[in-house]
């Protein structure tokens, strides 16, 4: 849905601008968290 919003958004649909943004944050938040993970479950290097 996000990536519709970010191809409607230059044409002026309205709420598409705010739903990119959403995505945008719900994306990078999704990044964050996997990172998180990532770090807590993988072994530190010897």
């Amino acid at each position: 849905m996000a990536v519709a919003a970010g191809v409607v958004a230059p044409l002026g649909a309205p709420g598409a601008d705010l739903a990119n943004f959403a995505g945008y944050v719900a994306w990078s938040g999704w990044v964050l968290a996997l990172a998180v993970l990532r770090d807590r479950l993988l072994p530190a290097p010897a």
